[in-house]
């Protein structure tokens, strides 16, 4: 890709400045070749003297070179969208692991949650005294997990998340259960079946993310459900959906497959929209073209719209666009 696009470039110094540009991008592939573990997204204008280079979590495989005068985004925001950030929490009795993840990137928290050795309290062997005994440790058995659940609500505070998924066994659940979801239930995404405490990432990413991705799934439905059942609150289609974006009142705004379709922003006040003029009405500027995709999510992003992409794999075909409007 990028010997074609040394290639395609005009002669001279634009020929020149690209090329260095796109020299240093082969560096960034390279060393991607070697350590292929993170996403590398890079905008870069020599002429400008431009060079953004992201290093994120990878979640999927993307191979994607564009030259031209606009910086594409909605790669980087697919790319965004798929490591959205969230916490795995393993439950035990007296004990809990905290993971971040993000994407196939998972970080333990060490030490963030509190411990305790409940079988301190059952050591006392004389008889009769052992129904005595469990009903006091499955008294401190509850308040660990009262305490621990405002722990984990302090920590996804702390981070501003709003995503939780528990691994618990399926017998010890009935009793984490009672004393979590009062706290964390809004944040509760999902939970699996704990198989070993002491089980590492690539477990852990093996439990959680199928969970992480049909909450997404859910998500896009709960929106298009939403417009659905309240026309009012809704607009469908490219050139609709682009209005209410320039007039902030879009709250979500769900993506789908639109080959072809186009957007257009004006090269001098950078105003937007999907039909096809010969000059900007505000300034008389000329107008660039983008693809539909491109111009409404830079549309979303300046009035802080969700993005949602209803085309993602295992998800079902959605075609077109949608939004879903504040008020």
């Amino acid at each position: 890709m990028i010997n074609q696009a040394k290639m395609s470039a005009a002669s001279g110094l634009q020929q020149d400045l690209l090329s260095s540009d796109l020299d240093a991008i082969r560096s960034v592939a390279d060393e991607l070749r070697v350590g292929p573990s993170h996403f590398r997204a890079v905008f870069a204008c020599s002429r400008q003297h431009f060079w953004k280079h992201f290093v994120l979590p990878i979640s999927t495989v993307l191979n994607f070179l564009h030259v031209g005068r606009h910086f594409y985004l909605a790669p980087l925001v697919r790319q965004i969208q798929a490591i959205v950030p969230y916490f795995v929490v393993l439950v035990e009795t007296g004990k809990a692991r905290a993971f971040l993840c993000r994407g196939i990137q998972i970080d333990e928290l060490s030490g963030r949650l509190p411990g305790r050795d409940l079988g301190l309290h059952a050591d006392d062997s004389r008889g009769g005294w052992s129904s005595h005994i469990e009903a006091n440790l499955r008294e401190h058995e509850r308040a660990y997990f009262t305490e621990l659940s405002h722990h984990i609500r302090e920590m996804l505070k702390e981070h501003q998340l709003d995503r939780l998924i528990i691994g618990c066994r399926e017998d010890l659940w009935g009793e984490v259960e009672p004393q979590l979801l009062g706290k964390l239930e809004g944040s509760l995404i999902g939970r699996f079946h704990l198989p070993s405490f002491a089980m590492d990432s690539t477990e852990i990413s093996n439990h959680a993310t199928p969970i992480f991705l049909e909450h997404q799934k859910k998500r896009i439905q709960a929106v298009l459900e939403e417009i659905n059942e309240n026309p009012s609150r809704g607009t469908f289609g490219v050139e609709n959906s682009m209005s209410e974006l320039l007039n902030g009142s879009v709250r979500a705004l769900v993506l789908g497959g639109m080959t072809g379709e186009e957007s257009f922003e004006c090269t001098a006040c950078k105003w937007m929209t999907c039909t096809r003029t010969n000059a900007c009405p505000l300034c008389g500027g000329d107008l660039d073209t983008l693809p539909a995709e491109e111009g409404l999510i830079r549309a979303a992003l300046r009035t802080d719209a969700e993005i949602l992409f209803g085309d993602g794999e295992g998800q079902r075909a959605f075609i077109g666009t949608a939004a879903l409007l504040r008020y």
